[in-house]
């Protein structure tokens, strides 16, 4: 069985990823998990706070199986760029656009896969 994990900095990036969580939760050669990062909301121009807790619980309350573990996987798909891939191990990762015209969201993953940071001011 191979063990796949979605990872959710953003509850936003659910809906681009939950398709192909639909096809691969019907096959049972798949043992499928979530890791919800903390999707920030803006409270008083000043303050951060994580939703985590109330976004793992919906995704509990539609049967979804929620770990804090990064690493014992064969595959890892998101939606924004990894700030620390190494995390994941030798899982093969997989980023998928949660659409068309990201170019931001685009070329930061690029910029940190290939040069190795997010913000590197190089436009592509």
């Amino acid at each position: 069985m191979l063990k796949v994990l979605f990872d959710l900095k953003n509850e936003d990036y659910f809906n681009s990823l939950f398709p192909l969580y639909k096809q691969l939760k019907n096959d049972d050669s798949y043992d499928i998990y979530f890791n919800v990062g903390k999707d920030h909301r803006r409270f008083g121009e000043i303050f951060l706070i994580s939703q985590k807790q109330e976004i793992e619980a919906k995704l509990q309350g539609m049967g979804l199986q929620i770990t804090e573990q990064t690493s014992g996987f064969n595959l890892v798909i998101y939606g924004d760029a990894l700030n620390h891939p190494e995390k994941y191990q030798n899982a093969a990762l997989f980023h998928l656009d949660q659409g068309i015209g990201l170019k931001t969201l685009r070329m930061r993953n690029i910029n940190y896969h290939v040069f190795g940071k997010v913000n590197t001011g190089i436009i592509i």
